[in-house]
């Protein structure tokens, strides 16, 4: 999943508006778009009824929304602390370095 796709949805939900939300988040309507669907394609179900006069969460929308606020909200603080660690080292798996 990727942590894009999910701040695209909550940058919709909060603004009801693909267009709106991509403009305060400094990318192409299209970008966004592309990276809510990509999110509702991994989901398996649609966040958003878009209509001419704005969007509205769905049905999974309104009981997903809320957990993506949740985690982007424990994710964001965590971010700055991650990139200041020293280089990553690849993960390895316990079992790569058994003989």
């Amino acid at each position: 999943m990727n942590i894009e796709g999910l701040r695209y949805a909550q940058a919709v939900s909060q603004t009801k508006s693909f267009s709106a939300a991509a403009r305060d988040y400094g990318v192409t309507q299209p970008a966004l778009s592309n990276g809510v669907a990509r999110l509702e394609e991994e989901l398996g179900v649609k966040l958003f009824d878009r209509s001419p006069r704005g969007v509205k969460p769905t049905v999974h929308g309104a009981r997903i929304l809320p957990m993506i606020d949740q985690a982007l909200g424990r994710w964001t603080p965590l971010w700055p602390r991650l990139s200041d660690w020293p280089a990553r080292q690849p993960a390895r798996s316990a079992w790569a370095s058994r003989p």
